[in-house]
């Protein structure tokens, strides 16, 4: 598995975020809008699972049980066949980008850093 995209919501509702496996080791990232930050792979893997999740509470001395709407879904599950994975998951050399991206991306690097300065 290379990634899940996440929905956090109801059906009139909610966030959209994904987790995600970008390199050939086994390290998982969350991308939740302009966040991006490393999660444990169990974690990725169960958290689109929707239903319930038991929680415990400390309470008076005790500990109590107790169910949680979990209103999470994975709605899209990616792949990548195990013979690609080095190939589809390689570093690509600056000079094998093709111009039009560098230049997409030179134009949003200097407007995020103008949106910085503001």
């Amino acid at each position: 598995m290379h990634s899940i995209l996440i929905h956090r919501g109801t059906l009139g509702a909610g966030h959209y975020f994904a987790f995600i496996k970008p390199t050939i080791d086994d390290q998982w990232y969350e991308f939740n809008d302009s966040l991006v930050t490393p999660i444990i792979k169990s974690t990725a893997l169960s958290i689109g699972s929707g239903g319930f999740d038991t929680i415990f509470e400390h309470r008076d001395g005790a500990i109590y049980e107790k169910s949680k709407s979990n209103y999470t879904s994975a709605y899209m599950l990616v792949y990548i066949r195990d013979c690609d994975r080095r190939e589809m998951l390689r570093e690509i050399p600056i000079n094998e980008i093709p111009p039009y991206l560098k230049t997409r991306f030179d134009e949003e690097n200097k407007m995020n850093e103008k949106l910085d300065e503001d």
